[in-house]
């Protein structure tokens, strides 16, 4: 006989829990079975404390006599039992039972019973050592018992039975299997809650775990995993990651795709991070007018917004507190004759923050007077402004700018003309940008980074020669220690150490107070 370890599915007798299923095999006398406890362990009788199978969930099937061995149309049949004989039955694939199923629940009746004060019959998975206990016992002759019985599937969905100490008929009845696979496929596992607690919750307590620990998700086609929010108002999260851990590489929720393993890039610990070589790492996909399909933010210690991103809202990319990164800002449009082409032009760089306004205008009476756009007044510094003028017409012409401010520039020339101008300024909140700054982009996150192989050639080898990376492409450690990166990286580590104690406590407290 088999008991239980905190819930899992092994080989034992339980009347109480499966009575129902009991009841089946009583058309003999009709009588009700007797109920069934788990023995303790105690001279001459060894339990079995072990695991028999993985935790499996729990089919129900329409009740079925799958076993009678006084015949009665039974599938399986084969007489009555000689004294002490075992036989083997395969499960598997009658009363609606599955191949791959792992145990089944069955209600197990010994009837005419030979005479002895110590008959028994055991059940146990085909392949696996007979236990030494039994699953129903019998004291005389001619008696009709009854009791439900948990098995384990062993060997070719099979279990092993045997009539100790005397002969008997038996008549097995399933109601239901345990299994990691449904016999009919369409259906699919459910769990319904109407509480303000977790409808799943799941810990594993191994602090070794260095892979997969938690919830493993798999699928041939389709999506591994979906998390789906109803309610229509209120702060609702459909997917929730929260990671503790302050070690670079980190994340909150980890998606790759394609054989992207996340050994290769180095990055400090992230809320959200996706890698792909073939496919897509993070998808963001949302409908609405204000919606956003992904959000990043860099918060103080107060929670006030330092940096953040936003992929999919208002524009395609929206960010506040600067956009930065190496390469070119290229746009790209269709080519209008050769679809395996495109246009692909790349933005002005310079080393302010420039604005400007162009148009075509002309002189009358030597005169002419353009009108600031408002939008450019709006953002413009007053100071710095500057003017061209381009006369037209293929006649030489003398221009000048008499006066430029925020709200109209007057022309001035020596006889009447059109021309073009171009108007120049500096956005007014970004006036005194720094051209050469502290190094943020380039520095390296951890003593294990590696020189990005985005970087063009030209990028790489001024890295190697200003002493951020080696040749190798390893960080020159000798300058991360002058530059004052490896006291950053290890007051980083004890920030986010200290922060993370702090998030689990915050954690650990809100689970508690849901679970009390």
């Amino acid at each position: 006989m088999y008991v239980t370890n905190k819930g899992r599915v092994i080989s034992l007798a339980l009347a109480a829990v499966f009575a129902a299923g009991s009841l089946l095999a009583l058309d003999v006398d009709k009588l009700p079975p007797d109920n069934w406890a788990v023995p303790s362990s105690r001279a001459g009788i060894r339990t079995t404390m072990t695991d028999a199978t993985s935790p499996r969930a729990f089919i129900g099937l329409t009740p079925c006599r799958i076993v009678d061995t006084r015949g009665n149309g039974a599938p399986i049949q084969g007489g009555t039992f000689g004294v002490n004989q075992i036989r083997t039955w395969a499960l598997s694939g009658k009363c609606g039972i599955p191949t791959g199923a792992d145990a089944v629940s069955l209600n197990l009746t010994v009837t005419g019973t030979g005479a002895n004060a110590f008959g028994f019959a055991t059940l146990w998975p085909t392949g696996a050592t007979q236990p030494t206990a039994s699953n129903i016992n019998w004291s005389a002759a001619g008696q009709t018992i009854a009791n439900a019985v948990i098995v384990p599937l062993g060997t070719s969905g099979s279990v092993n039975v045997i009539s100790g100490n005397a002969g008997t008929d038996m008549v097995l009845d399933v109601n239901g299997y345990f299994s990691a696979a449904l016999g009919t496929p369409q259906n699919f596992f459910t769990l319904n809650n109407n509480s303000s607690l977790w409808t799943l919750n799941t810990f594993n307590a191994a602090t070794g775990c260095s892979g997969l620990c938690g919830i493993l998700a798999q699928t041939s086609s389709g999506n591994a995993f979906e998390g789906d929010s109803f309610q229509t108002s209120g702060l609702n999260h459909a997917v929730s990651g929260f990671n503790a851990s302050t070690t670079n590489n980190s994340a909150g929720v980890f998606g790759v795709s394609g054989s992207a393993a996340g050994s290769v890039l180095s990055f400090f610990p992230v809320g959200v991070r996706g890698e792909s070589d073939t496919g897509n790492g993070v998808i963001g996909i949302t409908a609405g007018a204000s919606s956003i399909g992904v959000r990043g933010d860099r918060v103080d210690s107060g929670g006030a917004t330092l940096t953040s991103g936003i992929l999919g809202g208002s524009a395609g990319v929206v960010f506040t507190g600067g956009l930065s990164g190496s390469g070119t800002k290229a746009f790209v449009e269709p080519h209008p004759t050769d679809a395996t082409k495109m246009i692909r032009y790349v933005s002005l760089e310079g080393p302010e923050a420039g604005t400007y306004f162009r148009g075509t205008a002309q002189t009358v009476g030597g005169r002419a007077v353009i009108q600031v756009p408002e939008s450019f007044r709006m953002v413009t510094d007053s100071d710095g402004l500057t003017v061209q003028l381009t006369a037209t017409g293929g006649r030489f012409a003398q221009m000048v700018v008499e006066s430029s401010d925020l709200n109209q520039i007057v022309v001035l020339s020596n006889r009447d003309v059109t021309f073009h101008y171009l108007a120049q300024g500096v956005r007014r909140a970004y006036k005194n940008i720094e051209v050469i700054t502290d190094n943020l982009n380039f520095a390296p996150e951890s003593p294990s980074d590696r020189m990005p192989i985005s970087l063009s050639a030209d990028e790489r080898q001024r890295l190697i020669d200003n002493g951020t990376y080696n040749p190798d492409g390893s960080v020159n450690m000798k300058t991360a220690d002058s530059a004052g990166w490896t006291k950053a990286w290890a007051a980083r580590e004890e920030a986010a150490r200290k922060s993370a104690e702090a998030a689990v406590a915050a954690k650990k407290a809100q689970i508690q107070r849901q679970q009390e």
